[in-house]
């Protein structure tokens, strides 16, 4: 992330020498979404302001640039309503810039979500999985598994999530991959496995560490609600080992994890890879290697050998009501601006 911002700040610059107006402005709106994947709000808003700025004389493509990248930085930011407002601005100018504006529907979808618009939403993120490809058609299927979620479809949600991942394995998009992973571990969760979900969120919280992505803060109290309601629901023991197995799987590795069961992917025939949904709940791995039997509400007994449940098989069927009473919207952001990294503690990779 760091050198997409200097890179872009270096194509600004000759940009400018070169009285390339049109480069430098699109280079500006460019930087502006970089910097609030980084998490820096106000300077992407800096950069979102310049772009709309010098695209006001420019038109069409920029001007819609410029609102999409405010309404980007206002969700970094937590700003539900600057993020609506600014969606609100650019709607005007998406049928100027055609295919372009294809890119950007996936932000209206997540921007009308964090303003409690859930049909909006819905509209806009069909729109968007409708008109993108590559990585924008993973990050479609992303935003439209947060509205799915929200509407009570998860069946659908998790569908949409496993695609959204597939895709962004394929064309090694990882930085839309912790939103990913952390959808899914929602939605294990709420399905009672809470081993996968600790480990998904574990492994999307190291990616993140990894590459420098943050989570946006529109979505910072919704992660916290769940967190706590699954760390509740486990154990802290129990929670914190499950987060350390996550957070030790490299971005390839986590990927698989989350694939495993979905899907024809050529499973491998042994190792973690080769566990199914159902499997990986029930049985867990030692430091040495070997694994232990786990009880539906992911703690350990005895050693042996683990035994594959069945694909009909239900694991922590009964969720407590802590984890399935928290609230549906994840659009407050948290007061206090802690990550989870600042309350979890990590144990030693196995």
């Amino acid at each position: 992330m760091a050198g997409a911002v200097k890179q872009l700040g270096d194509l600004e610059a000759e940009a400018a020498a070169a009285h390339d107006e049109i480069w430098r402005v699109a280079s500006l709106g460019s930087q502006g979404t970089v910097l609030a994947y980084q998490g820096q709000a106000a300077a992407a808003r800096a950069a979102a302001e310049a772009t709309l700025e010098a695209g006001a004389e420019l038109g069409g493509v920029l001007v819609g640039m410029g609102y999409h990248v405010l309404a980007l930085a206002a969700l970094a930011a937590g700003d539900g309503a600057g993020a609506q407002e600014a969606r609100e601005a650019a709607s005007k100018h998406i049928s100027v810039v055609g295919e372009m504006g294809a890119m950007w529907r996936y932000w209206d979808a997540e921007a009308a979500l964090a303003g409690g618009d859930l049909a909006a939403a819905r509209g806009w993120a069909d729109d968007a999985v409708s008109a993108t490809k590559g990585c924008y058609l993973s990050w479609a299927l992303t935003g439209r598994a947060r509205v799915l979620m929200a509407q009570g479809e998860s069946k659908q949600a998790e569908s949409d999530a496993h695609d959204a991942l597939t895709r962004a394995a394929k064309i090694e998009a990882y930085i839309g991959v912790p939103d990913i992973l952390e959808v899914l571990a929602d939605l294990a969760g709420e399905a009672g496995g809470y081993r996968e979900a600790a480990r998904l969120f574990g492994a999307a919280q190291a990616i993140r560490q990894r590459i420098g992505v943050v989570r946006f803060m529109v979505y910072e109290a919704g992660y916290q609600a769940s967190v706590t309601a699954l760390r509740d629901a486990m154990g802290e023991k129990d929670f914190d080992a499950a987060w350390a197995e996550g957070a030790a799987l490299s971005t390839e590795e986590a990927i698989v994890y989350a694939q495993r069961g979905h899907g024809e992917r050529n499973r491998p025939a042994n190792g973690w890879a080769s566990l199914t949904a159902p499997s990986a709940t029930w049985c867990d791995w030692s430091p040495k290697g070997s694994r232990t039997t786990t009880s539906p509400q992911g703690f350990s007994s005895h050693r042996a050998p683990c035994k594959h449940t069945s694909p009909t098989s239900t694991t922590n069927s009964a969720s407590p009501p802590a984890y399935n009473s928290r609230k549906k919207q994840r659009t407050t952001p948290d007061p206090s601006g802690r990550s989870i990294a600042d309350t979890v503690s990590k144990r030693d990779h196995i």
